[in-house]
Parts: C-alpha cells; structure tokens; sequence
C-alpha cells in the first residue's frame, strides 16, 4: 500500500478510537452523575459474573486500542521522537489499573473509586494525545517513512 493511502486509511481508524473513548467518558459521566445518584451506587449493581465481564471487554478493548495506535503511531513517523511508545504503554497500562480498581471498589472499599477517576483520567487522556500524534503524522506531506 503506497504511504498516500495508508495515511488516509489511518484518519478514521484513529478518529474511531478517539470517539471510543470520548463515548466511554460520557457513559461513566451519565452512569455516575445522572442515571444513578452516587459512584457507590453504580458500583453496588454490578454482581461478579457482569465484573468478569466488562474486565475481560475492556482489557480487550484498551489493548486493541493500544496496539493499532502503535502500530499507525510506527508505520507514520510518529514514533521517530522516541517517547511514543511509552505514551502508549502508559496510557495501556493506565486502562489497566482503572479495571482493576473496579474490583477494588466492589470487594475493598469505595475509596479505590478516587484510583478509577485519576486512571479513567490518564487512559482517556492518553488516547486522545497518542490519536492527536498519530493525526498529526498523517496529515504531514511527504512520504513519511
């Protein structure tokens, strides 16, 4: 595939997985804020067969997200400065601990839910900042491997 092409491709597939994630935050703010009146309250409806679940889902979901991030991050140029990867491992890595605090809230205490926010916080973030890096390779002229 010429680099023109792949380039272009990447556009969406990167606009996807921003919007992903921008959907993900607007259903934790609804779920949190309006549909049920506390954190605690949301967290007391989920039993351990839905846990199971929504962790295997995300776990799934934020290393899919992580990966073909990186993988367009490499193919375009964004990687060239060196700190790409650890944005994305990080911001993986962040996804991760935000599941696990899921169970931290359920089984430990609902004090973990600070942990959920800050690394919800930093997964989001991260997506949007390696999407923003990855857009702007391809969006620069040029042949950019």
């Amino acid at each position: 595939m010429e680099a023109r092409q792949e380039r272009f491709l990447a556009i969406p597939v990167v606009l996807a997985i921003a919007l992903a994630a921008l959907a993900g935050t607007s259903t934790v703010f609804y779920q949190t804020r309006f549909a049920n009146p506390s954190v605690e309250e949301y967290f007391s409806f989920i039993n351990i067969g839905r846990l199971l679940v929504i962790t295997h889902v995300h776990f799934f979901g934020y290393a899919t997200m992580g990966f073909v991030l990186w993988t367009l991050g490499r193919r375009l140029g964004a990687a060239s400065g060196g700190r790409f990867g650890y944005i994305v491992g990080l911001t993986v890595l962040a996804g991760i601990l935000d599941v696990l605090s899921w169970w931290g809230v359920i089984y430990l205490t609902p004090a973990f839910r600070y942990l959920t926010f800050a690394m919800g916080a930093a997964f989001v973030g991260g997506i949007f900042l390696t999407s923003l890096l990855v857009l702007r390779s391809a969006l620069r002229k040029g042949d950019n491997r």
